[in-house]
């Protein structure tokens, strides 16, 4: 049975429920080489790496992120979502530095 967009609401954009807190947390840890506030290896910077490059059939998509044109300066991948009373965008500069 379809969901109402009343029901979808309650799920969050893409079904994830964050708070600005974890999200920035989340962002800074991309920006940390995938190590947490702490010092904890989260994800490796090998993953990272990939998650920022071009994925087949599409030169400006990666693992969940959107690649600006290599011409657009500076770098930057984003990641958005939306429903019909929020949005939420994330954006960062730093996490391209590295390559």
């Amino acid at each position: 049975m379809p969901w109402t967009e009343l029901e979808q609401m309650f799920l969050g954009a893409g079904g994830v429920v964050t708070t600005a807190s974890d999200m920035g947390k989340w962002l800074a840890m991309h920006t940390n080489d995938g190590k947490n506030e702490s010092g904890e290896q989260l994800l490796s910077k090998e993953l990272l790496e990939e998650s920022y490059s071009p994925q087949p059939g599409s030169e400006k998509y990666g693992l969940g992120w959107s690649l600006n044109s290599s011409s657009v300066k500076p770098a930057r991948i984003s990641h958005s979502g939306s429903l019909s009373t929020y949005q939420a965008q994330q954006i960062s500069y730093q996490a391209l530095d590295t390559q």
